[in-house]
């Protein structure tokens, strides 16, 4: 039976060279780009899932009512961990983190050697959580001591040769103007590429405490992060209970709203909308699943039309198969049979196709994927191909199959309205998706070139910056200084953080019983002034005055806390009344995704972490060299590592520059696999009415005549299925531009291009085949069989 399924096959395609080709292309472009997908999609569900202890492993966040609504934080006081270890029987393990944007690289010393590195202040627990493997060293000890160090293993390679030769060996380290000593205590492999957070070095949080001056248990004012292994059993709901209760007991702030959000689910699901946890990264991975799976059914259909439009070839065999006994069972099975090896044969060529473009798709990604070859991930391959290839053969087989042998065999075959509008209604189904898809990369572009053209509110352009580091951090006043005598350099001044992407420190104000959530900046002298930020009233920090208990809001903030006459008014920051010096026009911290918050700028001039240096326009190269040759002067032994402003904003719009990116090429996909199965209908159709073109010539047409024939039909579906697509690009796109808090507005042009385009490829496609067919001599078409 199968061997006679096989021969059937093989011979049926052999019989239609052109059909099986066209086939082949669609099905095999589909299968590459749908394996593609596949890849990227699986190594985005497995970020951060690799730790044992996942199901139990959860961050505690907190909901801030206030007169804004519910704002959502990660900062925890600092010893939240030891209290919820010592307190709840439920927590198997806690510790305390500080998020990687708290620092900047740390330098690392060895025998003459000095690189940077990534590093974190833990929690004792911190391996009896996270699931990063010790190569040398005992997880519930390798923390304990205060100047212990623990360092990857490519980091012990390079400082030492290997993981146990690094173990008992002094690195001395520096951060800012902080140099330390400490031992290497273990060695733990390499973080794996699917971890949100990339790092190298891992200290105890008691050696921050003596070095910032906090005790590792105090509830203080939130800081850094807290996670938490919750025992086998343990009730989530109850757990948050139990938690808010305990807190705002100790704490004295009886509105305290604590909760654990799982780990894992950070990275997909990581924003919070009125303490509600909502989809960011999610909505791409839904976003490219659904193009795969359109993509395979346009491939699908493809397949359908053809095979159902070429089924008058195979009326005798259908018929004599019947006659002799064959049932309809029988008939469909054989059917499906040829599909789904038609499928197989397309998944090989697309598993080649995709393995040629593994490289590139790796590039505009920025991941490392590779094809695994496992028993199970063949058989996720086979599962595709056998689904692709039932779902592809499932109407050819049920519209052959039910032919009446006694009509075929006399050859009174004649197309039903039922397959015909199928049919169309299939060729429509395609050309909607791929206007869709053509819709949606003007709009990603359109909206992406907005969010990185529009006024910021500072000015990013020539604005450079750096960490400090070494003399330079020790004497960053007199650094200051010398940056400033450089030639081309505008002003230059310090921070605390970063103010591209970050948000700063999380505050509570207070005015008059009116109570606002607030992000801070801590900048010295001059910083608003190098940013470009417009002042709408008052004035900046300024060394005439002594402008430490004062505060410069944005005009967001102004609005927030309903001050009216602001300037010289007097609130409640963070338990310390703070007079209010200045307004700045509104400004983005943070990426379009979210609207402009409050913020304020509180004054530092001590523990600066990021310089910020303007440069004259046009004096890049001189001020870079300049500024290189100051930096060695000063800082013998290290290397300047500047960064331009405009880059690191665009970094914050990386996972939608990508998407775009991918989106660009699926969709011109989309509508290459949408024109292959046109093209071989228009070919079929121009095939099937040969002798009807012979007999229009020779009763006067013109070749124009023909070809407009020809194609009327196959553009009058592309232009119906444009009113489908535009109703649902317009739901679908207007969905998506509301994730931004700014956003274009969907043009009508955006959607006359997309039909224009559309229309165009049609009639490329079909016009190919009927000029074709319309240039064949008359008499060769009437001599047609």
């Amino acid at each position: 039976m199968i061997h006679h399924f096989f021969t059937m096959t093989y011979r049926s395609l052999l019989r239609s060279k052109g059909t099986f080709f066209i086939n082949l292309a669609g099905l095999s472009t589909a299968m590459a780009c749908s394996l593609l997908i596949y890849l990227w999609i699986n190594d985005e569900l497995a970020f951060d899932k690799f730790h044992e202890k996942d199901a139990r492993l959860f961050q505690v966040m907190e909901n801030v009512r206030n007169s804004n609504g519910i704002a959502t934080r990660d900062a925890m006081p600092i010893g939240m961990a030891q209290l919820l270890l010592a307190t709840m029987p439920e927590v198997e393990y806690a510790a305390t983190v500080t998020p990687m944007a708290w620092f900047p690289k740390f330098i690392l010393q060895d025998a003459g050697m000095r690189i940077k590195k990534e590093a974190k202040f833990v929690g004792k627990n911190f391996f009896n959580i996270f699931s990063y493997g010790l190569l040398a060293g005992d997880r519930d000890h390798v923390l304990a001591r205060r100047y212990s160090i623990v360092i990857s293993e490519a980091l012990a390679k390079t400082l030492f040769g290997s993981a146990d030769a690094a173990v008992g060996k002094t690195l001395p380290w520096e951060l800012a103007h902080f140099k330390k000593e400490c031992i290497v205590s273990g060695v733990f492999e390499d973080v794996p590429a699917n971890s949100s957070e990339q790092f190298d070095l891992l200290l105890p949080i008691d050696l921050l405490g003596q070095m910032m001056g906090f005790n590792e248990e105090e509830l203080g004012p939130p800081g850094p992060k807290a996670y938490v292994v919750l025992k086998d059993g343990a009730d989530l709901t109850a757990f948050n209970k139990k938690l808010s209760t305990l807190m705002s007991a100790q704490t004295g702030v009886p509105r305290a709203d604590f909760f654990g959000v799982k780990y894992s689910s950070e990275y997909l699901y990581g924003k919070f909308e009125n303490g509600k946890q909502v989809g960011t990264r999610v909505q791409y991975v839904k976003l490219l699943a659904f193009i795969a799976l359109i993509i395979l059914f346009i491939a699908c259909i493809n397949f359908m039309n053809l095979v159902t439009a070429k089924a008058s070839a195979r009326m005798k065999e259908i018929g004599i198969k019947k006659a002799i006994g064959a049932g309809r069972k029988m008939l469909i099975l054989q059917y499906l049979a040829e599909s789904v090896m038609m499928s197989l044969i397309s998944l090989i060529t697309g598993l080649g196709i995709a393995t040629l473009l593994l490289p590139q798709f790796n590039e505009v990604t920025g991941k490392r994927l590779f094809f695994d070859l496992s028993t199970g991930a063949i058989g996720t391959y086979a599962a595709i191909a056998l689904v692709t290839g039932v779902v592809a053969g499932s109407y050819p087989a049920l519209f052959l199959s039910g032919f009446k042998p006694v009509t075929v065999l006399k050859g009174q075959l004649r197309g039903s309205w039922a397959e015909l509008l199928t049919r169309k209604g299939l060729v429509v189904f395609q050309f909607t998706i791929s206007i869709v898809a053509m819709l949606a990369v003007f709009v990603i572009d359109k909206q992406m070139a907005y969010v990185q053209s529009r006024n910021l509110g500072y000015d990013r352009d020539n604005l450079i910056y750096f960490e400090l580091e070494g003399k330079a951090a020790v004497d960053y006043q007199t650094f200051f200084s010398e940056v400033r005598r450089i030639p081309g350099v505008v002003n230059a001044s310090g921070m605390v953080g970063n103010i591209i992407g970050s948000m700063g420190h999380a505050e509570e104000v207070d005015f008059a019983n009116k109570k606002v959530l607030f992000h801070w900046l801590p900048v010295d002298y001059e910083m608003i002034e190098t940013l470009g930020i417009e002042l709408e009233a008052g004035r900046t920090f300024s060394r005439q005055f002594n402008d430490s208990a004062r505060v410069i809001f944005n005009r967001a903030a102004i609005d927030a806390l309903e001050i009216d006459e602001p300037l010289g008014k007097v609130v409640n920051f963070g338990g310390e009344m703070v007079e209010i010096i200045g307004i700045t026009k509104n400004f983005h911290v943070q990426s379009f995704h979210e609207k402009i918050t409050p913020m304020a700028f509180r004054l530092e001039t001590k523990m600066l972490g990021n310089i910020f240096v303007r440069i004259a326009k046009g004096k890049d190269k001189e001020v870079l060299s300049g500024l290189q040759a100051m930096y060695r002067k000063v800082n013998p032994g290290y290397s300047l590592d500047y960064r331009f402003a405009d880059e690191k904003y665009q970094s914050q719009y990386l996972a939608e520059n990508r998407v775009a990116s991918l989106s660009r090429w699926f969709a011109a996909l989309t509508v290459v696999v949408a024109c292959l199965g046109l093209f071989g209908l228009a070919a079929f159709s121009a095939e099937r009415r040969t002798k009807e073109i012979g007999i229009r010539k020779v009763l006067g047409s013109s070749t124009i005549g023909i070809a407009y024939l020809l194609c009327r039909d196959f553009v009058a579906l592309v232009i119906f299925a444009m009113v489908p697509a535009w109703a649902l690009s317009y739901y679908l796109l207007k969905e998506w531009l509301e994730g931004f808090a700014y956003s274009i507005n969907l043009e009508f042009w955006f959607f006359l291009l997309a039909g224009f385009l559309a229309i165009t490829s049609a009639l490329i496609v079909t016009g190919s085949q009927a000029a074709r067919a319309a240039l064949i001599s008359p008499a060769k078409c009437l001599r047609s069989e």
